[in-house]
């Protein structure tokens, strides 16, 4: 998982941690391609405890991301209308709380800090991190060194 700045190249950027284990993004994309998004928009509709805690969590991902803005970031996102995009919106940028726009945005928050989503997609992946014996990231770092 990586941390990413709020603001990038004169830009608003609403994700502030980044998925970057290709193991658990590969077990996600099998996710999402078979229709856990849904499901899980499902399950907030129905789990009036998960969505209380969804909302918690988009809260305080939106007052962590607006915490690392320099004062002059803020000056400038608000000179140019931006602003908004990074007070009223919540994980990733999702304006609705009740929609999921990728679980890799939910597992990413879940690492870093507490969300539920992100902790019902890592229980169901099975394990958070790659199999001693299948460990992906050596194959990208060795690709980075060569």
């Amino acid at each position: 998982m990586l941390s990413v700045y709020p603001y990038i190249e004169g830009k608003p950027f609403p994700t502030i941690f980044w998925l970057s284990c290709p193991f658990l993004r590969r077990g996600i994309d099998r996710l999402e391609a078979a229709g856990w998004i849904k499901r899980m928009e499902g399950k907030i509709a129905e789990d009036k405890n998960l969505l209380t805690e969804l909302q918690a969590a988009h809260r305080s991902y939106t007052e962590e991301r607006l915490k690392l803005l320099t004062a002059e970031d803020r000056r400038t996102l608000q000179k140019h209308g931006q602003l908004r995009s990074l007070t009223k919106t919540g994980i990733g940028g999702i304006a609705v709380d009740r929609w999921l726009k990728c679980l890799h945005l939910h597992v990413a928050h879940a690492m870093a800090r507490e969300n539920p989503i992100g902790e019902l997609i890592l229980n169901k992946i099975g394990r958070p991190s790659c199999p001693p014996d299948d460990v992906i990231c050596h194959t990208y770092m060795n690709v980075a060194t060569d």
